[in-house]
């Protein structure tokens, strides 16, 4: 998911974003995918999707978080890309990312469990009929340690749901068949490494760090996690899921420069990757499935240290630090970055607000600050000894006052050199020797 993003987030991805792209090759603006397409879609309810998956009439696919309300139902597709029927949610989901179907193929998942901002206490997993012949029933589940965001789902050879987290690669899986009505605590199974490579893509070295899909060959005998970059795939020979996500080393296919990647899912014979991009921030595309073959050898992807390696004599420095970090590194960085960030933050607002007390303080009345009596001639500066210009007071009647030193202004006097008492109240504060008041206090 994309959206919605508070203010810290927004400036640490975008920040870290253009940093990363910085030690990236370019990538151009307009550049297409470089799959074989399928089909393409030109509804225009279409344009948000994160979950694709192939049938033998079609494709069912599903936007992510919209707030349009003709988006958000369950879309079936005919071959040929064409809307042939929805079917709607009981109750508005919050941020659907991810289709799966189950080992028999005749049910579907829909995972609702995108959440940005790690503030979901639960999320919830969607059940329905793989010919969407019935709505959806909804399944609430609850991480064992805190919040997470996650995009990509996969179903068991038992039936039960594995969940693997945006960032960090965490697995999580349910131990026990889920139950209505009452949140299903997941279990933490492991991680996930991915290989890093050099695939380009609209979002750089971030882009290839995160996991944004998943799915299972139709037979059980490989899974496929995706970024935004890159098709990750395992072989599964035992049907252990966790165990070959979390043991084994993937086979990669690049996918590069496609728009917003965040969907995968195999053909139905099981021989290619099928995917298809959200074009919410590219309103000239339409959405189109593309097609790729799986690579058949390790890391077939251009691994991104051996570009470093051969690039320029400096790739010793901050390049070779980058090509060298982990999924877990990627994720610490940009927290730390975010921490540092919100720090000078509040020590700005912190400044601003002391030199504002400051300022009120030495003058009250927000008017330039007079210093106190001697050191200088009249009203002049303390230290200097220069003359300001008085201020010219209405004369007043000896009878108007008592003569005491506290009514008088300093260094006024009558034309006859009689000593004149001051006709408005003094000023209150540190210029005449009281004590200053905040008035910041508003």
């Amino acid at each position: 998911m994309r959206r919605p993003l508070h203010l810290c987030s927004a400036v640490v991805l975008l920040a870290f974003s253009g940093l990363a792209g910085s030690f990236a090759p370019a990538v151009a603006a307009a550049a297409a995918p470089t799959g074989n397409k399928v089909c393409t879609i030109h509804d225009p309810r279409l344009i948000e999707l994160s979950g694709l998956i192939a049938t033998a009439r079609g494709y069912i696919v599903i936007n992510d978080s919209s707030d349009v309300a003709d988006r958000k139902p369950v879309f079936f597709l005919t071959r040929n890309c064409a809307v042939n029927k929805t079917v709607s949610f009981p109750s508005e989901p919050r941020d659907p990312e991810d289709l799966a179907l189950s080992p028999d193929q005749k049910t579907l998942w829909i995972s609702d469990t995108g959440d940005l901002d790690a503030q979901r206490e639960t999320v919830a997993l969607w059940k329905m009929p793989a010919d969407g012949s019935k709505q959806p029933e909804i399944y609430r589940l609850k991480y064992p340690d805190g919040a997470k965001d996650a995009e990509a789902l996969l179903i068991g050879k038992d039936g039960l749901p594995i969940i693997v987290t945006k960032t960090g690669g965490f697995v999580y899986r349910a131990t026990a068949p889920l139950r209505k009505n009452v949140p299903t605590v997941l279990e933490k199974a492991g991680e996930v490494t991915l290989t890093r490579t050099n695939t380009s893509n609209p979002l750089g070295v971030l882009g290839r760090a995160v996991v944004t899909g998943a799915a299972a060959s139709p037979d059980g005998s490989k899974v496929v996690l995706r970024s935004y970059a890159d098709a990750f795939e395992w072989d599964v020979p035992d049907g252990d899921i966790v165990k070959a996500l979390t043991s084994n080393k993937p086979r990669v296919t690049a996918m590069p420069d496609e728009p917003w990647g965040e969907s995968i899912s195999y053909s139905v014979d099981g021989s290619k990757f099928l995917t298809v991009s959200e074009t919410a921030q590219n309103p000239d595309l339409n959405p189109a499935i593309q097609s790729y073959t799986p690579a058949k050898e390790r890391a077939t992807a251009e691994p991104l240290a051996a570009v470093d390696a051969s690039t320029k004599p400096d790739s010793g420095g901050i390049k070779a630090y980058f090509a060298k970090l982990s999924l877990g590194d990627i994720t610490v960085l940009v927290a730390s970055v975010g921490g540092i960030g919100l720090l000078l933050v509040l020590a700005g607002v912190f400044g601003i607000v002391r030199a504002r007390r400051r300022t009120e303080a030495a003058d009250p009345d927000d008017k330039p600050a007079r210093k106190k009596r001697g050191g200088g001639k009249g009203h002049g500066d303390q230290a200097s000894g220069t003359d300001t210009p008085r201020p010219q007071y209405p004369a007043v009647a000896e009878s108007d006052w008592d003569g005491g030193e506290a009514d008088l202004v300093p260094g006024l006097r009558d034309a006859d050199g009689a000593r004149r008492p001051a006709t408005t109240p003094r000023p209150q504060g540190a210029v005449y020797g009281g004590v200053a008041t905040d008035r910041n206090d508003a």
